[in-house]
């Protein structure tokens, strides 16, 4: 589409101006802008599960609006069993990758996990866990927007994890290697036993936003809370959770999403310069010109 502006105040200064953005745009490469805004959280949805030998479906956090394509959607798994452990088989069948996991260090298979997927847009319904038996399970499951896209996973995604025994679930400081100081979606996780729902988190990291809280009732049950933080910084310490007793054992993790970058500056091609007239080649949505 081509544009016609007549400008009346200072023509001569303005059709330099005009000229030199167009010579510039020809020997000058466009810089891509950096991020303003962190990533944010659509929607999150969440279960528990306390049975043998069942199948496992989670809800994916669709929202009135549905998965878009390119959304990035993340699956958190709290596991609790002393026989077996979950292998999430189903969720990589789906489309889904493991990028984390951790097994606390208290001899047993209490573990979390962490896996990914971008959306194509034609994903149903529910996600299928898989069939488990003798474990028991927190599952959460978030819809994110705005990360940066078109790169590798650890480009765009860093994360680390601890665990203890006999204390408050105490996320790990995390400081992404190559990433600057800038707008940064910090997501922290606490996983620990919860026998019959016993100890139950009462707080989220300070200036943390509790996402959701997901407790077991098994006696052999699970407690999974989410929180969410937006800020621009190089890394980040989220802090310790607050429980109503310390657990026997706990896992917890710190992750780093990075912001999707703005979109690039444009230059519009200008021809026909003239005394108080110039015509620009290309989409303008606006144009704030200052002279004097």
């Amino acid at each position: 589409m081509i544009y016609d502006r007549i400008f009346t105040t200072h023509p001569g200064r303005i059709a330099f101006f005009l000229a030199f953005m167009f010579l510039g745009s020809l020997i000058f490469p466009i810089p891509r802008v950096a991020a303003t805004s962190t990533p944010a959280i659509e929607i999150a949805s969440g279960i528990n599960f306390d049975g043998v030998g069942a199948s496992v479906v989670l809800p994916y956090p669709t929202g009135s609006g549905g998965i878009t394509s390119g959304d990035l959607l993340i699956v958190a798994i709290c596991t609790a069993t002393n026989s077996g452990q979950f292998n999430g088989v189903n969720l990589t069948d789906e489309g889904f990758a493991l990028f984390h996991d951790w097994e606390s260090g208290d001899g047993a298979v209490k573990s979390a996990w962490y896996y990914y997927k971008v959306a194509d847009g034609g994903e149903p319904a529910n996600v299928s866990i898989g069939t488990v038996a003798n474990i028991e399970l927190s599952i959460q499951a978030f819809r994110i927007v705005g990360y940066r896209t078109g790169v590798g996973l650890n480009s765009f995604m860093a994360f680390a994890s601890t665990d203890s025994l006999a204390s408050a679930p105490n996320s790990p400081d995390l400081n992404p290697a190559g990433w600057d100081s800038e707008p940064t979606l910090w997501l922290t996780f606490g996983c620990m036993d919860a026998d019959t729902g016993v100890p139950f988190y009462n707080a989220s990291p300070s200036g943390y936003v509790t996402i959701r809280t997901d407790v077991g009732s098994g006696t052999d049950g699970t407690a999974l809370q989410s929180a969410y933080r937006g800020t621009t910084a190089a890394s980040e310490n989220p802090g310790a959770f607050g429980v109503s007793a310390n657990p026997s054992f706990w896992t917890a993790t710190t992750i780093a999403i990075r912001a999707q970058l703005d979109p690039p500056l444009v230059t519009l091609a200008a021809t026909g310069i003239g005394q108080d007239r110039a015509r620009l080649n290309g989409r303008l949505d606006s144009l704030l010109v200052r002279v004097g």
